[in-house]
């Protein structure tokens, strides 16, 4: 009786922890995917350790 008494709270704590929990923060600013792939940092290409004898399609 008291096992089933204490697994019943805890499945009803278990069930009700997410509602009690803070809602993450939205981003301040919203971008559109064209501005926002523009300010994706970029780098130079590097072709460093390439071989074509390694690729044989």
């Amino acid at each position: 009786m008291i096992k089933k008494t204490v697994r019943a709270i805890t499945a009803a704590a278990l069930a009700l922890l997410p509602l009690a929990t803070a809602f993450p923060a939205h981003a301040a600013e919203t971008l559109s995917l064209h501005d926002g792939v523009e300010a994706l940092p970029q780098a130079a290409e590097s072709r460093d350790g390439y071989e074509l004898t390694k690729f044989k399609h």
